[in-house]
């Protein structure tokens, strides 16, 4: 069994790396994420990064869901 596993351990991690990827891919394009990418983008150009805010907007966004 453990020799099975040592020969197919080339093809296990393609295929792990291959998975991860499409689903990094996925969370990329999927919809919606623009908006997310482009408040991120611009959280070095805060002259303050104020904490509270940022937990303000996670619980309103949670309770609209």
């Amino acid at each position: 069994m453990i020799d099975l596993l040592i020969k197919q351990a080339p093809t296990i991690a393609t295929l792990f790396f291959f998975i991860f990827f499409c689903y990094i891919l996925f969370s990329v394009f999927k919809k919606g994420t623009k908006k997310k990418f482009d408040e991120y983008s611009q959280i070095p150009l805060k002259e303050e990064f104020d904490e509270e805010e940022v937990v303000k907007k996670k619980v309103k966004k949670s309770i609209k869901k």
